[in-house]
């Protein structure tokens, strides 16, 4: 959960589960709590307190609801001197600001706790676009990053701008794990607003695939289990993760297991098929 200060709520962003905030303990009604991390709004506090006479401007999923806030906000930034833009990831990329000498990450490493194999390369794909926005005018520009884990190979190769070294190292990675590009993966994500029905549905799913005779066939099957986002928008999520090496005779199987499973399945239960998935949440 999030917690929204304005209102005093605690939200989730993805079932969009509210509640107010307490100072209690809900479970075991310990009255020590404490807030954790480094939301926006947090950071924006700490920014004032630091620079009280420079402008703080924010861009978040609240600040850039209203209509063309985006252009507005960023329009402010460009026009006012010695002001500071703090934002999430819509601000990492595709901005030119040829007056801005430095940029800082704060928490650079959250997406290597991600369950997804693609971590690494998130990481390294973002500090390497949000570097490239400071010093893009005549100006040298500087970058610092705050890492809990600054000895892992994406936080150091990014700000060694190596993406050959990055490159090597991934593909090792993935090949001795099996990952793309040395397999293709297909995640299977079953769907309900009855969480045992998707539970239910998964299992039934992985029993249709078979034990045994997935190694024959150049399958390995991960799960089922929930996925790392368990409910979103009222819908309980769990699913299948297929590794696939070889020819075609692998997907017609998983095809022909796919066309029974439709034919018997219930009602109140989706079937997501992601062949390639780009997140895996």
């Amino acid at each position: 959960l999030t917690f929204h200060k304005k209102d005093r709520l605690l939200v989730c962003h993805h079932c969009y589960w509210k509640e107010g905030a307490s100072d209690l303990c809900p479970a075991c009604r310990n009255i020590s709590l404490i807030l954790m991390g480094a939301g926006t709004q947090r950071v924006e506090e700490t920014l004032r307190k630091i620079f009280p006479h420079h402008r703080v401007i924010r861009m978040d999923a609240d600040t850039t609801r209203p209509k063309l806030a985006h252009f507005r906000l960023l329009e402010e930034f460009r026009q006012e001197r010695g002001a500071i833009l703090l934002g999430t990831q819509m601000i990492t990329k595709g901005l030119h600001f040829p007056n801005v000498t430095l940029v800082g990450v704060v928490s650079a490493d959250t997406a290597l706790n991600l369950p997804d194999f693609r971590a690494a390369e998130r990481t390294f794909q973002l500090l390497t676009q949000v570097s490239g926005r400071s010093g893009r005018g005549e100006k040298e520009g500087k970058v610092i990053v705050q890492s809990y884990n600054p000895t892992n190979y994406a936080v150091q190769l990014a700000v060694a701008q190596d993406y050959d070294s990055f490159y090597e190292e991934e593909v090792g990675k993935r090949d001795d794990l099996g990952y793309p590009p040395f397999s293709q993966i297909i995640n299977l994500i079953f769907l309900s607003k009855d969480k045992q029905v998707a539970e239910d549905g998964s299992t039934t799913l992985k029993k249709m695939l078979g034990g045994s005779r997935l190694a024959e066939k150049g399958l390995e099957i991960l799960g089922p289990a929930p996925c790392p986002l368990p409910r979103v928008k009222n819908f309980y999520r769990w699913h299948i993760i297929i590794k696939m090496k070889g020819d075609g005779q692998e997907k017609n199987f998983i095809r022909e297991v796919l066309n029974s499973f439709y034919r018997r399945k219930k009602e109140e239960l989706r079937l997501v098929v992601d062949v390639d998935p780009v997140w895996i949440m």
